[in-house]
Protein backbone atom coordinates (compact mmCIF):
# COMPACT_ATOMS: atom_id res chain seq x y z
CA UNK A 1 0.00 0.00 0.00
CA UNK A 2 1.19 3.64 -0.91
CA UNK A 3 2.37 5.54 2.10
CA UNK A 4 0.36 8.91 1.90
CA UNK A 5 1.12 11.33 5.38
CA UNK A 6 -0.70 14.55 4.78
CA UNK A 7 2.33 17.11 5.17
CA UNK A 8 0.35 19.27 8.33
CA UNK A 9 -0.68 15.54 9.59
CA UNK A 10 2.68 14.30 9.96
CA UNK A 11 3.86 17.91 11.30
CA UNK A 12 1.36 17.32 13.70
CA UNK A 13 1.94 13.45 14.83
CA UNK A 14 5.39 13.87 14.97
CA UNK A 15 5.46 17.07 17.13
CA UNK A 16 6.64 15.16 20.25
CA UNK A 17 9.51 13.34 18.54
CA UNK A 18 12.24 15.56 19.38
CA UNK A 19 10.68 18.46 21.36
CA UNK A 20 11.85 16.81 24.87
CA UNK A 21 15.28 16.01 25.73
CA UNK A 22 14.60 15.23 29.46
CA UNK A 23 13.97 11.84 30.65
CA UNK A 24 10.47 10.54 29.90
CA UNK A 25 8.64 8.73 33.05
CA UNK A 26 6.85 6.38 30.91
CA UNK A 27 5.72 4.95 34.73
CA UNK A 28 4.57 8.10 36.55
CA UNK A 29 1.08 7.96 37.39
CA UNK A 30 -0.89 10.45 35.35
CA UNK A 31 -4.49 11.72 35.74
CA UNK A 32 -7.13 12.92 33.44
CA UNK A 33 -8.82 16.38 33.80
CA UNK A 34 -12.30 17.21 32.74
CA UNK A 35 -13.46 21.04 31.91
CA UNK A 36 -17.04 22.29 31.46
CA UNK A 37 -16.68 26.00 29.57
CA UNK A 38 -20.02 27.63 30.03
CA UNK A 39 -21.98 28.93 27.51
CA UNK A 40 -20.77 32.35 26.37
CA UNK A 41 -23.45 34.47 24.16
CA UNK A 42 -20.65 37.30 23.67
CA UNK A 43 -17.89 34.44 21.73
CA UNK A 44 -21.13 32.47 20.11
CA UNK A 45 -23.35 34.56 19.04
CA UNK A 46 -25.52 32.76 16.51
CA UNK A 47 -26.77 29.61 18.70
CA UNK A 48 -28.11 31.35 21.22
CA UNK A 49 -28.27 28.96 23.58
CA UNK A 50 -31.30 28.95 26.56
CA UNK A 51 -30.44 28.58 30.13
CA UNK A 52 -32.50 25.29 29.90
CA UNK A 53 -31.39 23.65 26.72
CA UNK A 54 -27.53 24.40 28.52
CA UNK A 55 -28.81 22.63 31.35
CA UNK A 56 -30.13 19.86 29.43
CA UNK A 57 -26.44 19.60 27.11
CA UNK A 58 -23.97 19.92 29.91
CA UNK A 59 -24.70 16.38 31.67
CA UNK A 60 -24.65 15.63 27.59
CA UNK A 61 -20.76 16.35 27.22
CA UNK A 62 -20.12 14.99 30.62
CA UNK A 63 -21.54 11.21 29.68
CA UNK A 64 -19.40 11.93 26.98
CA UNK A 65 -16.05 12.48 28.67
CA UNK A 66 -16.87 9.61 30.80
CA UNK A 67 -17.54 7.32 27.67
CA UNK A 68 -14.00 8.37 26.84
CA UNK A 69 -12.40 8.05 30.07
CA UNK A 70 -13.61 4.45 30.35
CA UNK A 71 -10.63 3.99 27.77
CA UNK A 72 -8.23 1.37 29.03
CA UNK A 73 -5.85 4.16 28.32
CA UNK A 74 -7.53 7.32 30.24
CA UNK A 75 -8.48 4.84 32.97
CA UNK A 76 -5.20 3.89 34.05
CA UNK A 77 -3.06 7.22 32.74
CA UNK A 78 0.70 5.78 32.63
CA UNK A 79 3.68 8.46 31.78
CA UNK A 80 0.69 11.00 30.23
CA UNK A 81 -1.27 13.78 31.77
CA UNK A 82 -4.99 14.25 29.83
CA UNK A 83 -7.15 17.36 29.34
CA UNK A 84 -10.64 17.32 28.71
CA UNK A 85 -11.87 20.45 27.65
CA UNK A 86 -16.10 20.20 26.99
CA UNK A 87 -17.52 24.07 24.84
CA UNK A 88 -20.12 25.17 22.47
CA UNK A 89 -18.32 25.93 19.07
CA UNK A 90 -18.12 28.82 18.24
CA UNK A 91 -20.44 28.66 15.03
CA UNK A 92 -21.64 31.67 12.12
CA UNK A 93 -25.39 31.17 10.77
CA UNK A 94 -24.27 29.96 7.76
CA UNK A 95 -23.59 26.68 9.56
CA UNK A 96 -26.89 26.57 12.11
CA UNK A 97 -28.85 24.99 9.43
CA UNK A 98 -28.85 21.71 11.37
CA UNK A 99 -31.35 22.69 13.84
CA UNK A 100 -29.04 21.04 16.52
CA UNK A 101 -26.92 23.00 19.57
CA UNK A 102 -22.94 22.89 18.14
CA UNK A 103 -20.40 21.83 20.96
CA UNK A 104 -17.31 19.40 21.17
CA UNK A 105 -14.55 18.15 23.73
CA UNK A 106 -11.21 18.24 22.95
CA UNK A 107 -8.75 16.03 24.50
CA UNK A 108 -5.15 17.09 24.99
CA UNK A 109 -2.22 14.37 26.31
CA UNK A 110 1.05 15.76 27.47
CA UNK A 111 4.01 13.58 28.91
CA UNK A 112 5.62 13.15 31.89
CA UNK A 113 9.24 14.01 32.06
CA UNK A 114 11.74 14.24 34.58
CA UNK A 115 13.02 18.11 34.26
CA UNK A 116 16.10 19.00 36.86
CA UNK A 117 15.17 16.21 38.91
CA UNK A 118 11.48 17.24 38.95
CA UNK A 119 8.43 15.31 37.40
CA UNK A 120 6.71 17.69 34.66
CA UNK A 121 4.06 17.85 32.04
CA UNK A 122 4.14 21.18 30.78
CA UNK A 123 5.87 20.55 27.17
CA UNK A 124 3.49 22.71 24.94
CA UNK A 125 4.91 21.49 21.71
CA UNK A 126 4.96 18.22 22.49
CA UNK A 127 1.09 17.94 23.31
CA UNK A 128 -0.92 15.45 21.06
CA UNK A 129 -4.28 14.67 20.72
CA UNK A 130 -7.76 14.70 19.48
CA UNK A 131 -11.58 16.48 19.30
CA UNK A 132 -14.79 15.44 19.04
CA UNK A 133 -17.21 17.43 17.33
CA UNK A 134 -21.14 17.38 17.84
CA UNK A 135 -23.44 18.45 15.80
CA UNK A 136 -20.59 20.09 13.19
CA UNK A 137 -20.79 18.53 9.60
CA UNK A 138 -18.66 20.64 8.06
CA UNK A 139 -15.90 19.03 9.99
CA UNK A 140 -15.94 16.20 7.94
CA UNK A 141 -14.34 18.40 4.95
CA UNK A 142 -11.81 19.02 7.39
CA UNK A 143 -8.44 20.58 5.23
CA UNK A 144 -10.29 20.07 1.85
CA UNK A 145 -12.22 22.12 -0.33
CA UNK A 146 -13.51 22.35 -4.39
CA UNK A 147 -10.68 25.14 -5.48
CA UNK A 148 -8.43 25.56 -2.55
CA UNK A 149 -8.93 29.07 -0.67
CA UNK A 150 -12.48 30.29 0.11
CA UNK A 151 -15.26 27.84 1.49
CA UNK A 152 -17.90 27.20 -1.47
CA UNK A 153 -21.41 26.61 -1.12
CA UNK A 154 -24.24 25.97 -2.78
CA UNK A 155 -27.20 28.35 -3.44
CA UNK A 156 -29.23 26.79 0.23
CA UNK A 157 -25.77 27.44 2.26
CA UNK A 158 -24.39 23.73 1.88
CA UNK A 159 -20.76 23.64 2.26
CA UNK A 160 -18.90 21.88 -0.93
CA UNK A 161 -15.88 19.93 -1.17
CA UNK A 162 -13.60 17.15 -2.87
CA UNK A 163 -14.99 14.12 -1.33
CA UNK A 164 -12.95 13.18 1.44
CA UNK A 165 -10.72 9.82 0.82
CA UNK A 166 -11.49 6.29 2.56
CA UNK A 167 -8.74 4.59 4.86
CA UNK A 168 -11.40 1.87 6.25
CA UNK A 169 -13.96 0.98 8.57
CA UNK A 170 -13.06 0.48 11.99
CA UNK A 171 -16.21 -0.76 14.23
CA UNK A 172 -18.82 0.30 11.74
CA UNK A 173 -17.60 3.84 11.34
CA UNK A 174 -15.94 5.64 7.99
CA UNK A 175 -12.22 6.62 8.78
CA UNK A 176 -10.85 8.97 6.28
CA UNK A 177 -7.31 10.36 4.77
CA UNK A 178 -7.89 13.75 5.80
CA UNK A 179 -7.92 13.28 9.66
CA UNK A 180 -11.40 12.50 10.54
CA UNK A 181 -13.51 9.69 12.25
CA UNK A 182 -17.38 9.81 11.49
CA UNK A 183 -19.84 8.70 13.46
CA UNK A 184 -22.94 8.93 12.04
CA UNK A 185 -26.86 7.88 11.96
CA UNK A 186 -27.31 4.63 9.95
CA UNK A 187 -28.66 4.96 6.64
CA UNK A 188 -27.94 8.91 6.45
CA UNK A 189 -25.22 10.20 3.99
CA UNK A 190 -23.63 13.22 5.80
CA UNK A 191 -22.51 14.50 1.88
CA UNK A 192 -24.62 14.00 -1.08
CA UNK A 193 -22.83 14.38 -4.49
CA UNK A 194 -22.90 18.14 -5.62
CA UNK A 195 -24.47 18.64 -9.40
CA UNK A 196 -21.99 20.70 -12.15
CA UNK A 197 -24.08 23.65 -12.06
CA UNK A 198 -24.23 23.70 -8.12
CA UNK A 199 -20.74 23.80 -7.94
CA UNK A 200 -19.98 26.18 -10.94
CA UNK A 201 -22.52 28.46 -9.50
CA UNK A 202 -20.90 28.42 -6.20
CA UNK A 203 -17.80 29.44 -7.35
CA UNK A 204 -18.95 32.07 -9.29
CA UNK A 205 -20.50 33.37 -5.83
CA UNK A 206 -17.40 32.71 -4.33
CA UNK A 207 -15.16 35.19 -6.93
CA UNK A 208 -18.36 37.61 -6.76
CA UNK A 209 -18.34 37.92 -2.88
CA UNK A 210 -14.57 38.72 -3.05
CA UNK A 211 -14.91 41.83 -5.70
CA UNK A 212 -16.97 42.81 -2.51
CA UNK A 213 -14.33 42.39 -0.28
CA UNK A 214 -11.37 43.43 -2.22
CA UNK A 215 -12.65 45.83 -5.13
CA UNK A 216 -8.92 46.40 -5.93
CA UNK A 217 -7.91 42.47 -6.73
CA UNK A 218 -10.54 41.95 -8.74
CA UNK A 219 -8.85 40.97 -12.72
CA UNK A 220 -7.96 37.48 -11.23
CA UNK A 221 -11.72 37.33 -10.13
CA UNK A 222 -13.29 38.51 -12.84
CA UNK A 223 -10.99 36.12 -15.41
CA UNK A 224 -12.75 33.01 -13.34
CA UNK A 225 -15.90 34.56 -13.38
CA UNK A 226 -16.08 34.55 -16.79
CA UNK A 227 -14.00 31.50 -18.10
CA UNK A 228 -16.88 29.38 -15.85
CA UNK A 229 -19.71 31.07 -16.93
CA UNK A 230 -18.44 30.22 -20.68
CA UNK A 231 -18.15 26.80 -19.42
CA UNK A 232 -21.79 26.80 -18.05
CA UNK A 233 -23.44 27.84 -20.78
CA UNK A 234 -21.34 25.23 -23.16
CA UNK A 235 -22.67 22.64 -20.79
CA UNK A 236 -25.66 20.69 -22.10
CA UNK A 237 -28.77 20.08 -19.53
CA UNK A 238 -27.86 16.89 -18.65
CA UNK A 239 -24.18 17.75 -18.08
CA UNK A 240 -25.32 20.60 -15.68
CA UNK A 241 -27.35 17.76 -13.36
CA UNK A 242 -24.78 15.47 -13.65
CA UNK A 243 -22.58 14.79 -10.59
CA UNK A 244 -19.53 17.01 -10.64
CA UNK A 245 -15.79 16.17 -10.52
CA UNK A 246 -12.78 17.92 -10.47
CA UNK A 247 -11.05 18.33 -13.62
CA UNK A 248 -9.85 19.74 -16.66
CA UNK A 249 -12.10 22.92 -16.04
CA UNK A 250 -11.80 26.05 -14.54
CA UNK A 251 -14.86 24.96 -12.34
CA UNK A 252 -16.80 21.73 -12.50
CA UNK A 253 -16.04 18.84 -14.76
CA UNK A 254 -19.55 16.86 -16.10
CA UNK A 255 -16.89 13.59 -16.25
CA UNK A 256 -14.72 11.87 -14.21
CA UNK A 257 -11.32 11.88 -16.07
CA UNK A 258 -9.40 8.67 -14.35
CA UNK A 259 -9.21 7.28 -11.50
CA UNK A 260 -7.71 10.41 -9.68
CA UNK A 261 -10.51 12.76 -10.44
CA UNK A 262 -12.47 13.24 -7.05
CA UNK A 263 -16.04 13.99 -6.66
CA UNK A 264 -17.36 16.97 -5.40
CA UNK A 265 -19.75 16.84 -2.82
CA UNK A 266 -22.29 19.01 -0.39
CA UNK A 267 -23.19 18.56 2.89
CA UNK A 268 -26.76 16.64 3.09
CA UNK A 269 -29.37 19.18 4.47
CA UNK A 270 -31.63 15.99 5.05
CA UNK A 271 -29.24 14.41 7.35
CA UNK A 272 -30.63 16.21 10.86
CA UNK A 273 -33.59 15.52 11.71
CA UNK A 274 -35.32 18.76 12.15
CA UNK A 275 -38.50 17.35 14.47
CA UNK A 276 -35.68 16.60 16.96
CA UNK A 277 -34.67 19.01 20.04
CA UNK A 278 -31.85 21.27 19.44
CA UNK A 279 -29.86 19.34 22.16
CA UNK A 280 -30.28 16.50 20.49
CA UNK A 281 -26.98 14.48 19.80
CA UNK A 282 -27.33 13.20 16.05
CA UNK A 283 -23.28 13.16 14.26
CA UNK A 284 -20.16 13.47 16.11
CA UNK A 285 -17.06 13.87 14.28
CA UNK A 286 -13.75 12.71 16.01
CA UNK A 287 -10.45 14.88 14.32
CA UNK A 288 -7.15 14.14 14.83
CA UNK A 289 -4.18 14.72 12.93
CA UNK A 290 -2.35 11.14 13.72
CA UNK A 291 -5.09 9.61 11.95
CA UNK A 292 -3.47 8.89 8.14
CA UNK A 293 -3.39 5.81 5.72
CA UNK A 294 0.05 4.35 6.89
CA UNK A 295 0.37 0.80 6.40
CA UNK A 296 0.61 0.73 10.25
CA UNK A 297 -1.72 -2.22 10.96
CA UNK A 298 -4.65 -0.18 11.62
CA UNK A 299 -5.38 4.05 10.70
CA UNK A 300 -3.66 5.35 13.39
CA UNK A 301 -0.25 6.44 12.85
CA UNK A 302 2.77 4.84 15.21
CA UNK A 303 5.83 7.14 14.47
CA UNK A 304 9.32 5.54 14.10
CA UNK A 305 10.73 6.27 17.59
CA UNK A 306 7.53 7.75 18.33
CA UNK A 307 7.25 9.70 21.98
CA UNK A 308 4.90 8.22 24.63
CA UNK A 309 2.20 10.41 24.14
CA UNK A 310 1.98 9.13 19.99
CA UNK A 311 2.15 5.50 21.34
CA UNK A 312 -0.47 6.31 23.91
CA UNK A 313 -3.00 8.70 21.08
CA UNK A 314 -2.25 5.43 18.47
CA UNK A 315 -3.58 3.38 21.23
CA UNK A 316 -6.39 5.16 22.58
CA UNK A 317 -7.76 5.50 19.16
CA UNK A 318 -6.90 2.09 17.83
CA UNK A 319 -9.09 1.12 20.98
CA UNK A 320 -11.95 2.90 20.84
CA UNK A 321 -14.95 1.30 19.72
CA UNK A 322 -16.56 4.36 17.81
CA UNK A 323 -19.80 2.40 16.96
CA UNK A 324 -20.29 2.41 20.45
CA UNK A 325 -20.26 6.06 20.59
CA UNK A 326 -23.74 6.03 18.70
CA UNK A 327 -25.91 5.81 22.07
CA UNK A 328 -25.46 9.20 22.55
CA UNK A 329 -27.59 9.73 19.54
CA UNK A 330 -31.13 10.98 20.71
Amino acid sequence: MKKIIPAVLMLLCFSGLNAQEDKVLKDYQGHVSYTYVPYNSSVDYAQRVTREEEFATKPQLERLGSFLKANPVLADPKGIEVFMKSSFATTTPVVTWCGSLRTEIAVTIYPWTLVKGTPQFKCVECNVGFTVFVNQPERAFTGLTVQGGDPVYDAAGMLMSEEPILVKEVNGCPVYENGVVIIGRTGKPVWVPATVKEVDEGLIRKYEKLNREKPDETMGNNMMIGKIKDELAAFSPAELASPAFLGDKFGAASVKLDDHSKAIVKLNPAYFDKSKPRTSVQLLVLESACITTLDNGGPFMVPQNASIQDDKLAELLGTMNFGDLRKFFE
